[in-house]
């Protein structure tokens, strides 16, 4: 367990490595650029580079040895635009929550059962109605 919290935590710091150069690249601050939705795409394009890394190797192996590498920058999964890492702005404007009385008055159903197997609810702690 200590090695995959170990591996974990080298992942996330090359994670937010790459953040904090793709914020420099672009001349705005790590912080405008969401992890939650460049982490997935960081891993995706991780994943897709080690693919075809692998998989030059057999095709080469299988060809004598002699195959030149391509550039692989430019596959699809290795390729994102900054609009789609970006943090979204929050408006101003949030809806509260209306109280309802029932979260307050929570509790487990299943604990107050009578004999035939219906809930039975506190008429006291709902006012005396059953809703």
């Amino acid at each position: 367990v200590a090695m995959q919290v170990y591996a974990a935590a080298m992942v996330y710091n090359a994670f937010r490595v790459a953040q904090g150069r793709i914020a420099q690249q672009h001349g705005i601050a790590p912080e405008d650029i969401s992890p939650a939705k460049l982490f997935p795409k960081l891993a995706e394009a991780s994943r897709g580079r080690a693919e075809a890394e692998l998989m030059f190797l057999r095709i080469n192996r299988a060809n004598g040895g002699n195959l030149v590498k391509p550039d692989i920058s430019d596959l699809p999964t290795c390729q994102t635009t900054l609009q789609a890492i970006l943090v979204k702005k929050r408006n101003g404007h949030r809806r509260r929550k209306y109280f309802v009385r029932g979260r307050k008055l929570w509790g487990d159903l299943t604990a107050h059962r009578n004999q035939s197997g219906r809930a039975q609810l506190n008429r006291a702690r709902l006012g005396g109605r059953i809703p």
